[in-house]
């Protein structure tokens, strides 16, 4: 976690590496409940950033989901992007990352090593208060060797004092 004091507004970025769909339920229950305590912990008017590679997809908003999720999501959601859903709910953020229109190589964020398969694991949450501030948001990692590791998560915002 790191803590950035600005001007206008203190930011609070968390990076994640979440538990991947094959791990232990306790594993990914234990990395939810640290992950909420770290966020618990965050000043409610800082901004907050939850950035990293959560090991899941979320696939685009539906009915239900509107509210955390935008349109521009690849896959189709899995038990862990259901996690991921129900932990963005619960502590009111949104993945600002799936509500701006990408080309698709923008939106891969991983690819099998046979270069086959590829899918979208990296996702930038933010309070939902501050939503309506982020102007374009998209998750990139830069292939290492023969894995994704470098995380590089561009982000526009502006930010105001409120009158």
């Amino acid at each position: 976690m790191v803590r950035l004091k600005g001007a206008v507004i203190n930011v609070t970025v968390i990076s994640v590496y979440a538990p991947t769909l094959n791990a232990a339920e306790e594993d990914k229950d234990i990395f939810y409940r640290d992950l909420k305590a770290v966020v618990d912990r965050t000043t409610s008017t800082n901004l907050l950033v939850v950035a990293g590679d959560w090991n899941t997809r979320t696939g685009p908003a539906d009915e239900g989901t509107r509210h955390v999720l935008g349109r521009f999501a690849l896959g189709t959601r899995c038990d862990n992007g259901d996690r991921l859903v129900n932990f963005t709910v619960a502590n009111r953020l949104v993945v600002t990352n799936t509500r701006f229109q990408h080309p698709r190589r923008h939106l891969v964020t991983w690819r099998s090593n046979d270069g086959r398969a590829s899918n979208q694991f990296v996702y930038i949450l933010v309070r939902a208060r501050w939503a309506s501030s982020v102007h374009d948001s998209r998750g990139r990692t830069v292939r290492v060797g023969t894995s994704q590791s470098v995380l590089s998560p561009p982000t526009k915002l502006i930010a105001s004092t409120r009158n």
